[in-house]
Formats: structure tokens, sequence, C-alpha cells
């Protein structure tokens, strides 16, 4: 990815399509592995400037704050390493505090849906 992360898809069965999505590209270009095929059914250029989730103190130690530059998100679910929910309730304002002090030391994920099912993801640390 543009961001320098890599991703590795393991145990992809064949002739399955596969949907990965990045907010940019670097001009289109993907290396892959010689020994895999690789078919682009469609390049879409998605602006991810335009909705921004940002979590904050990470890591967290007593409590978090999220906040999103769209109003339209109205429920929040925080997940666990291992994807069970920890906590989840409505999001009643554009800043937002949740109390983490009894969260397990880890990684999180904190995931904002709005009523069509559309979702922002942000992770964060539990210190």
């Amino acid at each position: 990815w543009p961001t320098g992360h890599i991703d590795r898809l393991f145990n992809v069965d064949a002739n399955q399509e596969v949907d990965l999505v990045e907010g940019s590209t670097t001009d289109g270009q993907i290396d892959v592995d010689p020994d895999v095929e690789l078919t682009i059914v469609s390049n879409q250029n998605i602006d991810s400037g335009k909705e921004i989730l940002s979590v904050f103190p990470n890591p967290a130690t007593n409590s978090i704050t999220f906040q999103s530059n769209n109003l339209r998100y109205d429920r929040y679910v925080i997940l666990n390493e291992a994807g069970s929910i920890v906590l989840s309730g409505p999001i009643t304002g554009k800043n937002q505090e949740i109390l983490t002090q009894n969260f397990a030391q880890g990684f999180y994920h904190l995931v904002i849906y709005n009523q069509k099912g559309d979702k922002l993801i942000s992770k964060f640390m539990k210190s």
C-alpha cells in the first residue's frame, strides 16, 4: 500500500474474487510474486480524505476520545484482537469519550457505523 503497510493474503481459494481497497494508489502499480496470476477487474480511486476517524490518546490508559468529521455515524463498537465485542453504544456527538480503564492491555479496533452499514475503523492500543 502507499502507506508502506504490507498485507498478505493466505489460503485464498482458486478462482475466488478478492476486493482490495486502498484510499490512494502509487500510479496503480501492484507488485506480485511471479508465481501468482493476478487479474485486476477494476481500479477505483477512492478519496479517503472526505471521512476521517481520529482516536486519541493512542496508546490509551484511562480513556480514549474519538471524533469523526462526518456526523452521519450513529453507533460504535470496540473489538479486541480476537474480534469479540468489548463495548458498544450510540454516538452522541462529534467528540466522544470512552472509558478504557477496565480494558486489558492490548490492541483494539474502534468501528463506527451509520444506518446504511457504512463504517470507519481505527486501531488503538490500551497500555
